[in-house]
C-alpha cells in the first residue's frame, strides 16, 4: 500500500524513541496506508488517530466506520486489532501506550449513549508485538 520511492521519517509514523534522520525524505513522508490504493475493500476507513508501538507497528484508530483500531505491520499488513461495539454514533480516539509499552488506551468519544457527555476510556493489557 506504500507508493514507490519515497521515504517514511513522518514524526506521526516513527514509532516512540526512533530518532528521525534529517535529509533521508527529499519528496516528503510516504503515507503508511492509503485507502484509495486498495483494491477491493479497504481494511480501514476514516483514518484518524494513530500512535506507535515499540515493535514499529502502527495502531490506527477509525473515525466512525466499523469502530475498530487496525495495527499496520512494519510489513505493510493491516490487520483489525480490536472493535468496539454498539457505540455506532461514536468514534474511536486518543490511542496512546503508556511510556513502558504494556497499555493502551483509546477513547469511544460518544460511548453507548451518541452524546458529547457520554465518553468511555478504555485500558488493553498486553503484551503486544515486540
Amino acid at each position: 500500500m506504500r507508493r514507490p520511492g519515497r521515504c517514511r521519517t513522518s514524526s506521526a509514523v516513527r514509532p516512540p524513541g526512533a530518532a528521525a534522520r534529517a535529509g533521508t525524505c527529499p519528496k516528503g513522508p510516504e503515507p503508511a496506508y492509503d485507502d484509495s490504493l486498495v483494491s477491493g475493500t479497504a481494511p480501514l476507513t476514516g483514518v484518524d488517530n494513530v500512535t506507535g508501538s515499540r515493535s514499529g507497528d502502527l495502531y490506527v484508530a477509525e473515525d466512525g466506520g466499523t469502530m475498530e483500531i487496525c495495527l499496520i505491520t512494519p510489513d505493510d499488513v493491516v490487520a483489525p486489532f480490536l472493535r468496539v461495539e454498539g457505540q455506532g454514533r461514536s468514534e474511536i480516539t486518543g490511542p496512546a501506550f503508556t511510556p513502558d509499552g504494556t497499555r493502551l488506551y483509546f477513547s469511544s468519544q460518544r460511548g453507548t449513549t451518541g452524546s458529547s457527555s457520554g465518553g468511555i476510556t478504555y485500558e488493553v493489557t498486553g503484551p503486544f508485538r515486540t
